[in-house]
């Protein structure tokens, strides 16, 4: 049995403002887990490109190759230049890339790596998009481009139905939650194949620690639980900061996936605006 065979392939799927850079971070501190430690966006470029040449009719006409052939030469491309130390390539049982991919990215990494599972990071779409409007990689762009970005769960979260065994969801809220976070993990972990790692935990812990960016009614660390959900959870102050249109935008486009997934839209300021059907 070849090193592929046996390597256990996982991609942690999110979009932009997620919370995907601790969360990545984090679960590349598992002893068990091989990543490079930078966003991994190559990988999806790529499965663009080769899903493209083997499934358009004139270009798959033109190649020299069987389909067996051209899969295994882009699995050792992303292999090279994702996971290029062959001495932790061999000898951790999990490989681990952080990227930001459309269903059909993920339909060809299958193909690609038949042993390759997803692990979706979402976050509430109200948080999303106005971290994005501050965030300075994405400030720049319109306001109806912040919430196009989000909905590409969408994609994402219909791929997971079609390949359940292959996804796990994980919500951007449970960080804040101490005991929550641990089970989470250990539940991720499970479904991987590998123990869970309290140093993933404790980096999670410490670095939520010292994350919000407004003032709170005490230090952010002494808060309960409870508190810090409740802290996280209060969008509908973000929600008002939009003006009539940006609000109006916003249901329209992310009304439904709020829904899907469970987050609430500050629905009572919504229906005095005339915004929200009773």
């Amino acid at each position: 049995m070849n090193q592929f065979e046996t390597t256990q392939f996982v991609f942690q799927a999110a979009v932009g403002r997620s919370g995907s850079t601790i969360l990545r971070h984090s679960i590349g501190l598992h002893p068990d887990i091989y990543y490079n430690g930078r966003e991994n966006n190559l990988i999806q470029d790529v499965a663009s490109v080769a899903h493209l040449n083997c499934t358009r009719a004139s270009r798959v006409y033109a190649m020299k190759v069987d389909q067996s052939t051209y899969d295994e030469k882009f699995r050792n491309l992303i292999c090279d230049l994702t996971w290029p130390d062959q001495v932790l390539a061999t000898a951790k049982p999990v490989h681990f890339a952080a990227i930001n991919p459309t269903a059909e990215n993920l339909d060809y990494l299958c193909q690609v790596f038949p042993n390759m599972k997803v692990v979706c990071l979402v976050r509430n779409g109200l948080e999303v998009v106005c971290s994005r409007e501050k965030y300075e990689s994405f400030s720049g762009d319109e306001f109806e481009i912040q919430c196009r970005a989000w909905i590409r769960y969408e994609g994402m979260l219909d791929w997971g139905k079609r390949n359940p065994s292959r996804f796990f969801l994980f919500r951007h809220e449970w960080t804040y939650d101490a005991v929550l976070i641990a089970q989470k993990l250990d539940e991720m972990f499970r479904w991987v194949g590998i123990a869970a790692s309290e140093a993933v935990l404790a980096n999670i812990r410490d670095v939520i620690e010292y994350m919000p960016t407004t003032k709170t009614p005490k230090a952010f660390s002494k808060m309960t639980s409870q508190e810090k959900c409740d802290y996280f959870r209060a969008t509908a102050n973000r929600f008002h900061g939009w003006d009539e249109t940006q609000r109006k935008r916003f249901v329209e486009i992310c009304g439904g996936l709020m829904q899907r997934l469970g987050y609430e839209i500050p629905d009572e300021l919504l229906r005095k605006k005339g915004l929200f059907p009773e």
